[in-house]
């Protein structure tokens, strides 16, 4: 697939016109009848500036790898447990990861939306053995973690979560005077950079990607160690 893709040039003002027409207008007939216009307009590109990106970051020696094929989510929604029966999602997204896919743990992400474009990457609700292996590392070394906080944010990628404990977890209730304290209390580890939609529209946001996946590296690499174990 690859091969025959074209160049990214930037997601067009009328893709991104379909989001917004998506959003008012979330049923499967609207869809049937301007779904030529999501496959030309969001979903060729996306598959280039995945390939691009991941060729990119490949050259520069970032661990990531970009799959047109495998990287991109479907945008029908998954209505089975949820009140909202909405089919589709109202954005595009992909992913950078170590084998392409989108099934890995720690990958980047690129986030198409009218006016919520961003890249992010990091540990989204990681499971709780994982969790637990992220805290019992921040613990036993928490000025090497704070230190890896403060480069993100001079960055402007800082490190976010979504949830947090109000106390302690059990089992590190003796860390209150640590450092790292409050990110011992974290459910989630990761970070964004949000981008103006013209950004999105120019073969420059290749480079964007590119350059969030070296800024965010350390981040992914820290989980990727406590993986391998």
């Amino acid at each position: 697939m690859e091969s025959t893709l074209p160049p990214f040039t930037g997601f067009s003002p009328k893709g991104l016109q379909f989001l917004r027409d998506l959003t008012e207008n979330n049923n499967r007939e609207w869809f049937a009848a301007h779904k030529p216009i999501y496959e030309a307009e969001l979903l060729t590109p996306m598959r280039s500036l995945v390939a691009e990106a991941g060729r990119e970051c490949q050259m520069a020696g970032l661990p990531l790898v970009g799959d047109p094929k495998k990287g991109l989510f479907r945008i029908y929604r998954d209505t089975r447990f949820s009140a909202d029966k909405s089919p589709y999602k109202n954005n595009i997204g992909a992913v950078l990861s170590r084998d392409g896919g989108t099934k890995g743990i720690g990958d980047l992400y690129i986030h198409i939306q009218p006016s919520e474009i961003f890249i992010g990457g990091g540990y989204w609700h990681p499971e709780p053995d994982l969790l637990k292996k992220f805290r019992e590392r921040i613990s036993d070394d928490p000025h090497a973690f704070v230190q890896m906080a403060t480069q993100l944010t001079l960055a402007g990628m800082p490190l976010m979560t979504d949830d947090a404990l109000k106390r302690l977890p059990k089992g590190f209730e003796q860390e209150q005077d640590s450092p790292a304290a409050d990110f011992l209390k974290w459910k989630s580890f990761f970070c964004m950079r949000k981008l103006p939609d013209a950004d999105a529209m120019t073969s420059g946001f290749v480079h964007e990607v590119t350059d969030a996946a070296r800024t965010m590296l350390p981040l992914l690499q820290y989980g990727w160690e406590i993986l391998a174990g």
